[in-house]
């Protein structure tokens, strides 16, 4: 659909999108996502040869929202230098889980250090940027 086409656009916007296929799930609960670094067999992408990487983005419904990403410890995702992120509705828990994804994409691309608070970290910037706030 155009919106969800359009909030990853927004989501992977500082990240080099060239051999990447996203596929965005509908799941049970709030939200979750994975980055690989090569297509899984059961991809149907794994047959494309331009295809190199994915990003699984997994979005529960509405009424699953709004939702924070704080955890029993009372931490960030990532752990407690990682921020603390409400997303308030559907469409910013994709913007979020997305840019994180990306931003593990961009990591496999750059030889960076793999980092969950990286990516959380990026994931604000980038919810920030849509939300229109300065990051």
């Amino acid at each position: 659909d155009t919106d969800v086409r359009r909030l990853v656009e927004v989501a992977l916007q500082s990240i080099n999108t060239r051999g990447l296929a996203v596929h965005v799930k509908n799941c049970g609960h709030g939200y979750g996502g994975r980055a690989y670094d090569w297509v899984p067999a059961v991809s149907p992408r794994a047959r494309q040869r331009s295809v190199h990487r994915l990003i699984v983005v997994r979005i529960g419904p509405p009424e699953m929202f709004p939702r924070s990403t704080l955890n029993r410890k009372g931490e960030g995702y990532g752990g407690k230098r990682s921020p603390v992120m409400t997303y308030l509705d559907w469409r910013e828990a994709m913007v979020a889980i997305t840019a994180h994804e990306g931003r593990h994409i961009q990591q496999y691309q750059r030889g960076w250090p793999r980092s969950e608070v990286d990516a959380e970290r990026h994931a604000a910037k980038t919810l920030n940027r849509y939300r229109g706030v300065a990051p």
